[in-house]
């Protein structure tokens, strides 16, 4: 008598362990589920916040720039011609001493032999 009740528990038990995993198994597939609609979602507002929040940038970054360009012209136009005036209106160059027509080139190869 005690091993059927026992073998009728014991199926009992794996019969109410299968309901409890397939339960669980359940609701973890509804849930993902859920949190895809919702990322997806959430999303759609970061992206659509996100493309506002450039174009606001790029209307004020281009709004700063003209408000700064007024100020800073004058300063630019000052340091330009500062830069002519120091530059001279013939440039001389010297040629390196290796390159004098009169004198052979160095030759490396031959230094080290």
């Amino acid at each position: 008598m005690n091993a059927i009740q026992l073998e009728e528990k014991k199926k009992w038990e794996k019969e109410l362990l299968r309901e409890i995993q397939t339960e669980f198994y359940r609701r973890r597939k509804l849930a993902c589920e859920n949190n895809k609609v919702a990322n997806r979602e959430k999303e759609k507002l970061f992206l659509e916040k996100q493309e506002t929040i450039h174009g606001e940038a790029k209307k004020s970054h281009w709004k700063a720039i003209a408000e700064l360009i007024p100020n800073e012209v004058p300063t630019i136009e000052k340091r330009g011609k500062k830069e002519k005036a120091k530059q001279p209106s013939i440039a001389v160059m010297q040629a390196p001493n290796w390159a004098s027509p009169f004198k052979d080139a160095p030759c490396t190869r031959e230094a080290q032999a």
